[in-house]
């Protein structure tokens, strides 16, 4: 609606903003979990994760954009990241791989992420994946940061393994 010189939206409309909804519902997820609401924070995060669409208006580069953009991604793997411990707790390993799985596909150098699933992994009897995640994380480490995985991981690794 056009009124004195500005665009506004028409407040006689109900407008859903997916950004603004993904965050209330992020923010939810954790009162939920807070009040000991395990299913319910978890059926919260599950729905914001399926509003999230990626980068922020991508392909714009206004520095309120890049800020907006750089808060969404961070509150995006925060929620991941809790998902998928909350599914580890609720017993709901696959659940929880494929949220760990899908915060390495925005930000490959979680190393928390990378350990979780190892875990996953061996409590599957899944040796051989533990020590396929394991060089992945070494190999992105040396080849993006020329560094190693820190020690307590490579402890976790070689517990794991044996």
């Amino acid at each position: 609606m056009f009124r004195n010189g500005v665009y506004r939206l028409n407040p006689e409309i109900t407008w859903e903003i997916d950004a603004l909804e993904f965050s209330r519902l992020a923010e939810e997820g954790k009162e939920r979990l807070g009040h000991g609401e395990r299913g319910a924070a978890a059926e919260t995060w599950q729905r914001a994760w399926r509003l999230y669409r990626g980068p922020f208006l991508q392909g714009y580069y206004e520095g309120w954009v890049a800020s907006r953009r750089e808060t969404y991604q961070r509150l995006y793997l925060e929620l991941l990241r809790n998902l998928g411990e909350l599914y580890v707790d609720l017993g709901r390993g696959e659940d929880a791989l494929d949220a760990y799985r899908t915060a390495l596909l925005e930000d490959q150098l979680q190393e928390r992420i990378h350990v979780a699933i190892m875990g996953l992994y061996a409590q599957q009897g899944r040796r051989d994946l533990v020590r396929r995640q394991y060089d992945n994380l070494c190999r992105l480490f040396l080849e993006e940061l020329g560094i190693t995985p820190r020690a307590d991981t490579t402890a976790q690794y070689h517990r794991l393994m044996g």
